[in-house]
């Protein structure tokens, strides 16, 4: 069993009891079938729990089902099981995103207070963004993965979408703190829920080049900011238009490597053949979604002998001056702002392991790591 958090105000109080939550389908929960990495696991009845979840049940949650069938992809829609899915619900003002998604329809429209997805360059945000939500990506190693179907080791992160900070903070405040099973984990006194204020007294870095779409500009961002009584500077980020490349490079990379288990032999529906090489091929062939096979091939390809210098490893050593580049900013300044639809901003948080937050105005903030508390601060300033 995980170590429970030691994070609870009141230790002899449960904070959520009765309250309602959903899950992505990558997040497993013990008997209950998963609807992770598509029909590969189809029929599959989870044998073991998510520490995220096993937290959050044991102080009280509910968990409902949001009728989530199978995997997105980094980007994409998260498929519910009938045949056709709601629009998810865009506040005015909101960025607006061809997406259905029944984690955000579920908070939108007030089944959950909160959901918890998984994400894998800015999934959870973006999607949080298309509903007109809160969404938020947590420090990489804040909330234990144990229980998770992993598609990027290096990115992937629990994140919950919700539609006031208040429902954030209480959801991470459990969910957050030790687990042997994952050796990933930060410590827990990096992350103090309990001194989460609002305190919108902060340096803040508008990145130029996450600045547009919708109208929005950073002289607007700058206007909003200064309201709230915050020192804004305007400033470049020269690794920013390698993001994107370098995001492709290696998400790919990753999942090629993870998705080697699902074969057809361990894990869920096996394909009619004779040979165990036929297995392996017709069953991956019919489980596998177009989109999930172009990542693989294309991670093999970046892999493979012939490219591992060329590709992988120079999209390694970009990430490397990307991160630094960051961590220099942040020398100077306490969070870094751009707009809600900057995918590229999300993807380089996720690339960074940096904590990450769209709010409904239209502003994505992006912290240093460690930062959550303080990013949490600034969020309910300017959250209007």
């Amino acid at each position: 069993m995980s170590q429970p958090p030691k994070n609870a105000k009141n230790k002899n109080v449960n904070h959520l009891i009765g309250v309602s939550f959903a899950i992505d389908g990558r997040i497993l929960a013990l008997g209950r079938e998963s609807a992770a990495t598509g029909k590969i696991m189809e029929n599959f009845v989870s044998p073991v729990q998510a520490t995220a979840v096993d937290r959050l049940l044991a102080d009280g949650a509910v968990l409902v089902d949001a009728n989530i069938k199978s995997l997105r992809g980094a980007h994409h829609t998260v498929i519910a099981r009938s045949e056709t899915t709601k629009q998810s619900s865009n506040k005015p003002g909101s960025p607006r995103y061809a997406r259905d998604d029944t984690l955000v329809d579920s908070v939108v429209h007030g089944a959950t207070k909160f959901a918890l997805g998984v994400d894998t360059g800015g999934s959870v945000l973006q999607s949080a963004a298309s509903g007109g939500v809160i969404g938020y990506k947590p420090t990489y190693g804040m909330i234990s993965r144990y229980g998770v179907a992993t598609m990027t080791s290096s990115m992937d992160t629990i994140g919950v979408i919700a539609s006031s900070i208040a429902d954030i903070e209480s959801a991470c405040q459990i969910m957050a703190g030790p687990d042997d099973r994952d050796s990933t984990l930060l410590n827990k006194e990096d992350f103090n829920f309990d001194n989460v204020v609002k305190n919108t007294t902060s340096k803040i870095g508008v990145i130029r080049e996450f600045v547009g779409g919708e109208g929005k500009t950073a002289n607007q961002l700058r206007k909003k900011l200064t309201e709230v009584k915050c020192s804004v500077s305007e400033i470049s980020l020269n690794m920013a238009k390698y993001a994107q490349s370098i995001y492709w490079t290696l998400m790919p990379a990753e999942v090629s490597s993870n998705f080697m288990q699902y074969d057809g032999i361990r894990y869920g529906k096996r394909a009619d053949a004779k040979t165990l090489s036929e297995i392996y091929s017709r069953s991956r062939a019919e489980i596998f979604s177009d989109e999930m096979k172009q990542y693989i091939l294309t991670g093999f390809y970046v892999l493979s002998s012939e490219n591992f210098e060329k590709y992988y490893m120079q999209a390694m050593k970009a990430r490397t001056m990307l991160i630094s580049e960051l961590d220099k900013l942040f020398d100077r300044y306490d969070c870094l702002v751009c707009s809600a639809d900057s995918t590229e901003a999300s993807m380089m948080a996720s690339l960074a392991g940096l904590p990450a937050m769209i709010l409904p105005n239209g502003i994505q903030i992006i912290g240093p790591m460690k930062s959550d508390t303080k990013l949490l601060n600034f969020a309910r300033g300017i959250e209007q």
